[in-house]
């Protein structure tokens, strides 16, 4: 789940700064902290994966209808609102007319963003209702309009006024904190912690880990093909034209390579490493070339057994793989890097020399991508890999690589109902268009997406598909496992998920070339896992905004199709969708155009 922090032009620099660094350091692993634009509050489904929104320091920031309207519904619905160094005008709702108002059982709070740059008065003391303190606070915003309610809950004094309350509105919760405490730096856990607390956030127990660094990469290939490895690294030396690999400095990273005697001391500096960048991407990358038939001890790679992935893959792999080896049985890993995909999307010498089909695994990811500006959260039980295929266009119609997504996201779907995975417990991961992985638990849940790069040159085209899926997390993040009942036979596992998913892949991806890139033979079977059959939904792009119902993929272009509820004379008979310039927010009923 995401915390979402209001970064538009409005906000003041440091304190967005500030509360960015600070909500990571106390709520990272289990959620994910980032900004959101005002294009973005505005356009993008947002809410649907979101815990809480946050508006920090602002001078003067007023929403529209629109945004406001957005957040009420998002609070409404269970959401969690938080504004920082903000004051609060409290009206009965006759008298309230500004548009963002959250009614609080008999009380109307609203949100006042308009901090002054200079202190109201000096550094104060606020006392916290769990007993703690903290001094030297500056206080920007106006006072809080707060009196005792039954609906409203004092958090926080500054001697004798109030200085944060938290209030209930609808099914979600509003805290309004005036005196500026994100800006004040302490030793040990910051008050803040209880203001999440109060608006129900889970804070992990590691919450202000230390920052790691990215950990050596194993280039190595399955026991069965223990070959593969030596055919690469040939391949390697002879399109960087080099006698020996030692070092590559590529347009996003700088390789070095290194034998199997180097892992344990590099890993040991990684490890103990204290001047950690906050770009890692200066970071250098170092790869272990492995020797034909090595694989390290589980001491080397803890947190995945490459003994147990390569023991499921042979078990599930098809026996008429296309390729000159199935996918998965070359392997790029490593403990902690900084993400899958950006190593090869964002490397094009690396990427042009790499033989395929690879995979590249990550027990955890430093800087993990989604889709567009997104970031993807992988803390410990999330599984997170990218593969690379090469297809030679010739033989293949570029347009019909939209459907590279869709079929991914099948195979991870499949995956799931696999008596190695989850057997039937599987019945509850369902595809959301265009390329997210949803369980039903609860209600619909984002587990899953996959993420699609291509490149083209001399005629070839390079497909990177990234994906991440929450295999073994606990919560407050949805995952596979709390699909599980209490008591089961099911020994859910990274390692074996990932086996499966590759495998189940590989025979969809076959089936695909082998009828020249037709969705067809999979149509059935992904309108059968999907959540949008029949659903009525608003299609926001037209003017006015009108409902339409799902009824389909394209077969030609793999757009969404959907069918006007109310025909008229001018309109035509379908309205087809672009996956990547539109955004499906489940939870509204909305299509939007991507902002």
């Amino acid at each position: 789940m995401n915390v979402l922090v209001y970064s538009g032009s409005e906000t003041v620099s440091t304190a967005l700064t500030r509360t960015l660094h600070l909500l990571k350091s106390i709520l990272v692993p289990n959620y994910l902290v980032q900004p959101i634009t005002l294009a973005a509050l505005t356009k993008d489904p947002w809410a649907s994966n979101c815990a809480l929104l946050v508006v920090p320091q602002c001078r003067n920031f007023q929403p529209n209808d629109r945004v406001s309207n957005s957040i009420l519904d998002f609070v409404n619905s269970g959401g969690r609102f938080l504004a920082l160094s903000a004051g609060t005008m409290s009206k009965s709702p006759e008298s309230a007319k500004l548009p963002l108002k959250f009614n609080c059982g008999n009380t109307v709070v609203i949100p006042e963003f308009m901090s002054s740059d200079r202190t109201r008065s000096g550094p104060i003391g606020v006392m916290f209702k769990d007993g703690s303190t903290l001094g030297g606070v500056e206080q920007h915003a106006s006072p809080l309009a707060y009196h005792d309610s039954d609906t409203l809950t004092l958090l926080a004094e500054d001697g004798e006024l109030p200085a944060a309350f938290v209030g209930t509105s609808g099914s979600g919760k509003v805290l309004v904190s005036s005196p500026s405490i994100e800006l004040v730096e302490v030793d040990g856990p910051h008050p803040i912690r209880f203001f999440m607390q109060n608006l129900g956030l889970v804070i992990p127990n590691n919450a202000g880990h230390p920052r790691v660094a990215p950990q050596p990469q194993l280039l190595l290939s399955s026991p069965q093909h223990p070959d593969i490895v030596t055919s690469v690294i040939g391949k390697l030396q002879s399109t960087l034209n080099v006698q020996q690999l030692t070092e590559l400095r590529d347009a996003n990273d700088h390789f070095y390579f290194h034998p199997v005697s180097q892992l344990q001391q590099l890993s040991d500096a990684a490890s103990s490493s204290q001047d950690i960048p906050a770009d890692l991407n200066v970071w250098p990358k170092h790869i272990i070339l492995t020797t034909p038939g090595w694989l390290p001890s589980p001491k080397v790679t803890p947190q995945f057994d490459l003994s147990l992935f390569f023991g499921q893959l042979s078990k599930s792999k098809s026996s008429n793989a296309s390729t000159q080896w199935s996918l998965g049985e070359l392997l790029l890993y490593g403990e902690a890097v900084t993400s899958t995909q950006t190593l090869l999307d964002k490397n094009p010498t690396l990427l042009a020399a790499l033989s395929t089909p690879l995979v590249s695994i990550a027990a955890r990811q430093l800087s993990g991508r989604g889709r567009g500006s997104n970031s993807w959260l992988s803390p410990a039980g999330c599984l997170q890999f990218s593969v690379l295929l090469r297809l030679d266009l010739a033989n293949f119609k570029a347009h019909k690589l939209v459907f590279v997504q869709y079929l991914f996201a099948l195979a991870v779907c499949e995956a799931c109902r696999d008596s190695d995975v989850l057997g039937p417990y599987g019945q509850a991961v369902r595809l959301k268009w265009p390329n997210d992985i949803y369980a039903i638990h609860g209600g619909e849940k984002k587990i899953g997406g996959i993420l699609v790069n291509t490149t083209f040159k001399g005629g070839k085209v390079d497909i990177i598909i990234g994906c991440g899926l929450n295999v073994l997390n606990v919560a407050p993040i949805t995952s596979l496992a709390q699909l599980l009942p209490g008591q089961n036979e099911v020994d859910l596992r990274l390692e074996k998920t990932a086996a499966v998913i590759l495998t189940r892949f590989e025979r969809i991806w076959s089936e695909f070339l082998l009828e020249g890139g037709s969705f067809e033979p999979f149509l059935d079977l992904y309108l059968e896992r999907w959540l949008h059959s029949d659903q009525l939904v608003t299609l926001t792009t037209l003017d006015p905004p009108q409902p339409v119902r799902v009824v389909g993929i394209t077969l030609d272009h793999g757009l969404l199709r959907t069918m006007p509820e109310v025909k008229r004379d001018s309109q035509p008979q379908f309205y087809d969708l672009q996956p990547d310039g539109n955004s499906f927010d489940l939870m509204a009923g909305l299509i939007r155009a991507k902002s």
